[in-house]
């Protein structure tokens, strides 16, 4: 009997797409004992050749006669080709079928198959019959192996947590369970109400991630006669010297686990690889290891412990996914932002490949978030990240967080509210809980989540410690927060202890810096650190630092392949230059000079205006006449602002360069004054120059707000005139002082600097002058800040009132004072100041009283001011003993007023004694002034 003619044709075309999504990787099967519209059963797999438990049918069509309706574009580009049925009941079967169905068109002389997925919304009717398009777009090929995965795996289930919090995850296998106890824990441990009779090791191993208090009890048991029975603390699990021993990997996981957290004592985790059985084992020991070569900032170990790991090949697609998902984290920490992102992107898969397991949607939502930030700034799918990691696991770890933020609030309101001492002597639940965010981030590869925690845990520590503190537990609390990233808080954690205590915190912290293994998470946190920590490093320490900055500012290639900087880092780099100069060697620097006489730095105005910061901050005594000749020629062809430092640095010794300063100032060129060492040494045609145009500007200032414009930047020219009115009185023109003060659209922060120079030299004034601004300075004494676009304008009543104690009479400083005392910090230091200028010794007492205030610079004011009579001769022994003691105690800022006020008087013993302190101060600021003197 003799074969149908399209019988050869349909069967070949069948083999033929069966054997191209073989090449792919997939299974199938050709369904030829039934004619139901459905040709081949296919099953996808990953990667790795793991099924993926979908399948999928697929209706073949072959031969030319189904590509004789082809759709066209105008241009008559074939787009695809119609399939039309006048009998809708085939497409009826594959759009209501269980499975997902495709229909391919087979063209055999070109060897490509077309196919598209049958649905409701696909098929048109045409009034006879019904059709679909097949794109021409959606072959079968390595291209669209994605697609035609995503297709099948449409038909997997996706589960519903509602009410795990109870019941668990009763339904995982026990090779999930571990991966599971470490990124969603509350599916594994027991809920606390539940109170089981025993808890297996996974279950521990959940329980210790949470950092769960009722785990305590049971590894390191209290013995309590006649309460507790021993016997029940043994049935309810391992005690931590068993579980450490155990031959089960859970119980020695969490024991690692414990010790690490509680001992800071991770051998046991690092050991945990060594003791893996398993490959769920080998995984979740890997991504601990990873968990805390994290925490150390040390992803380079990191990446080497999982490219270890993945020489293995048995784990099963989940456990794959979690540690490539670690692996584009760490890779991305490195550098190397391209290897990241195809990687995260190739990762991200596990969620559609595996939608039963909420540990493959973090993982998925973890690997969006690394594929987000290799993309570089603002080029990301941020829908897309928002999207993945929108999560189970995500919501259950910020309800962890919660938790801690929470308690965190509890204590901080007790200790406000009960006036305890600001060290927390109970439980630190905040702390648990915060910890245990981090962990369980960090486990997910979500490194924005572990930084997070991470910062938030290291902000509640470093809020609960006190001048007086161990300087090793305030260092670690700032070393937290520079792994965490936040470069912002650093700064501003630092500062706060270099300025209050205990400073060597800040120098220990700094201590631990490598900016060549910074990475891109803690580059800019690094060096912001050390910033804020340059002026009290070690000389040696302050040294290497320098030496690598001014390597890298040269050729900055090898670091920008490591962190891939998101700022502006030779800004950055010369700032921190700048603060670290103090501390350096003579030697190092005379590198300092060199690299600033090099030639024109910076590409940028910011930069370039930071540059011009460096070489005026270079001490004066280093500057040999060489060095100032060299600037000379430099300030010929240096762009602005270096121009004007190179002047200023060379006019001592060059003559041409005075005269050019001169000259410049004479034609009331503004941008000179940075230039200028002292304006008492200015001719009078330049004096009378630079008010004349400082004039012009402040008229153009307050014209400008009375139309809104407040500009900012720049020279502040209220400042400047007073300056100049003052130590040229004969050519003053304080009428525009007056304006300004007076003018109402002016802004607080456009007046501070006029009102700064008569708070510490209006005594100085004429009389008559004094009564002409002293009206619009009493009224600026009762501004109440109002808030702007911009925020909050500046509060300038404290500096109004030191203004108007300087222009007014002796009898009403008294009232001043007074009246001063018993407002705001801003206010009481403005009291300290106004006793140091016009007070005497019968005022001491209120000096005293102010040295010991809460606030940081009213202690500073009241140092200084009693530093001031000590100065003069005028002191008493508690003065000396309140003096002492701030020298001892290691801050900067108050120790910093006690010496500028010493300085110049060091024949009294009294001073010399007090100096004496001060030079073995750990700020190199202060030793070195204390030293000169």
């Amino acid at each position: 009997m003799r074969a149908p003619k399209n019988e050869a044709t349909g069967t070949s075309g069948e083999s033929e797409v069966l054997a191209q999504f073989e090449r792919l990787g997939w299974a199938g099967v050709i369904d030829s004992r039934h004619d139901t519209g459905t040709d081949l059963y296919l099953r996808p797999r990953d990667a790795r050749r793991y099924e993926l438990g979908a399948v999928m049918g697929a209706q073949v069509k072959t031969g030319p006669s189904y590509f004789t309706s082809p759709h066209r574009e105008p241009n008559g580009t074939i787009t695809g080709w119609w399939f039309d049925k006048a009998d809708q009941k085939h497409f009826d079967y594959w759009v209501r079928h269980a499975l997902p169905h495709v229909l391919i068109l087979r063209d055999q002389e070109t060897n490509c198959s077309y196919w598209v997925l049958v649905t409701s919304d696909q098929v048109i009717s045409t009034g006879e019959g019904v059709k679909i398009l097949v794109p021409a777009s959606q072959t079968i090929d390595d291209e669209h192996n994605s697609s035609l995965s995503d297709v099948a795996l449409t038909q997997l289930p996706s589960p519903i947590w509602d009410g795990t919090a109870w019941t668990g995850a009763v339904h995982l296998s026990p090779a999930d369970e571990i991966r599971h106890a470490l990124i969603t824990p509350r599916l594994i441990a027991p809920h606390p109400n539940l109170a089981p009779a025993s808890i297996s090791g996974v279950e521990a191993l959940a329980m210790q991630v949470l950092l769960r208090r009722d785990l305590e009890r049971i590894l390191e048991p209290v013995k309590i006669p006649n309460f507790t029975d021993d016997d029940h603390q043994q049935t309810m699990g391992l005690s931590l010297g068993e579980a450490n021993k155990s031959d089960n990997w859970s119980w020695r996981a969490t024991a690692a686990l414990h010790y690490w957290h509680y001992n800071d004592d991770p051998q046991g985790l690092v050991n945990l690889l060594a003791l893996a059985s398993t490959a769920e084992e080998r995984a979740a020991a890997t991504v601990l290891c990873c968990a805390y070569h994290f925490d150390k900032n040390d992803p380079d170990t990191a990446l080497e412990v999982i490219q270890d790991a993945l020489n293995h090949d048995d784990y099963t697609p989940v456990d794959y996914a979690w540690l490539e998902s670690q692996r584009a984290r760490t890779l991305l920490e490195i550098g190397q932002q391209q290897a990241a992102f195809d990687l995260a992107m190739k990762t991200q898969r596990i969620h559609r490949e595996v939608p039963a397991d909420t540990t493959a949607a973090a993982i998925a939502g973890a690997c969006a978030l690394t594929s987000f930030k290799a993309t570089g700034w603002m080029k990301g799918d941020i829908s897309e990240m928002i999207q993945r990691n929108d999560t189970p696991a995500s919501w259950w770890r910020n309800q962890v967080t919660l938790y801690g933020l929470s308690a965190h609030l509890s204590q901080r309101f007790r200790i406000r509210s009960e006036d305890l001492p600001n060290q927390w002597t109970g439980p630190d639940d905040a702390q648990r809980y915060l910890l245990s965010a981090a962990l369980i981030a960090s486990c997910t590869a979500d490194q924005d989540g572990w930084r997070s925690a991470t910062g938030m845990l290291a902000k509640h520590s470093l809020i609960n410690t006190e001048p007086t503190d161990q300087a090793d537990t305030v260092a670690n609390g700032l070393t937290l927060l520079r792994f965490s990233g936040d470069s912002k808080s650093i700064t501003h954690a630092t500062r706060n202890i270099v300025r209050k205590g205990p400073t060597l915190a800040a120098r220990i912290a700094a201590n631990g810096v490598d900016l060549s293994h910074s990475t891109r998470t803690t580059a800019l946190a690094d060096i912001e650190l050390l910033t804020a920590a340059g002026n009290v490093l070690e000389p040696k320490r302050a040294d290497q630092i320098c030496m690598w900055a001014l390597a890298t500012l040269r050729d900055p290639h090898t670091y920008f392949e490591r962190i891939r900087p998101t700022f502006f880092v030779s800004y950055k780099l010369i700032n921190m230059l700048i603060s670290i100069l103090p501390a350096l060697s003579e030697e190092i620097l005379y590198n300092v000079l060199e690299y600033c006489l090099a030639g024109e730095r910076g590409n940028d105005s910011a930069t370039t205006q930071e540059f011009a910061r460096l070489i005026h901050a270079v001490p004066e005594t280093a500057w040999t006449e060489s060095h100032r000749q060299r600037a000379a020629e430099l300030s010929k062809t240096a762009s602005a602002y270096l121009r004007e430092a190179y002047l200023a640095v060379s006019a001592p010794t060059v003559p041409e360069s005075q005269e050019e300063i001169f000259q410049r100032a004479g034609d009331g060129d503004l941008s000179i004054f940075d230039a200028i060492t002292d304006v008492r040494d200015l001719p009078n045609d330049a004096v009378i120059a630079l008010i004349n145009r400082l004039c012009k500007d402040i008229d153009s200032l307050v014209e400008n707000a009375s139309r809104g414009l407040h500009l900012g930047g720049g020279l502040d020219s209220g400042h400047a005139l007073s300056i100049l009115n003052i130590w040229h009185p004969r050519n003053a023109c304080w009428d525009h002082i007056e304006t300004l003060l007076s003018a109402s659209p002016v802004s607080s922060t456009e007046r501070s600097g006029a009102l700064k120079i008569l708070a510490a030299h209006g005594s100085k004034i004429p009389d008559k002058i004094k009564k002409q601004l002293i009206e619009q300075v009493l009224r600026l004494r009762e501004q109440i800040p109002v808030p702007s676009v911009w925020g909050e304008d500046q509060d300038i009543r404290a500096q109004a009132t030191e203004a108007f104690a300087a222009l007014t009479d002796e009898s009403s400083r008294g009232y001043l004072i007074r009246d001063l005392l018993g407002g705001d910090a801003a206010h009481r230091a403005a009291s300290a100041r106004i006793i140091e200028r016009y007070g005497d010794k019968a005022e001491e007492e209120l000096l005293m009283a102010l040295a010991g205030d809460t606030n940081l610079a009213v202690r500073q004011a009241a140092l200084a001011g009693l530093s001031n009579l000590v100065a003069n001769g005028c002191t008493s022994n508690v003065v000396m003993c309140i003096l002492s003691k701030e020298l001892q105690s290691g801050g900067t800022q108050g120790t910093s007023a006690i010496v500028s006020r010493l300085i110049g008087s060091s024949e009294r013993a009294t001073v010399s004694d007090l100096l004496a302190v001060a030079a073995n101060h750990p700020s190199a600021r202060i030793r070195n002034a204390a030293n000169e003197t």
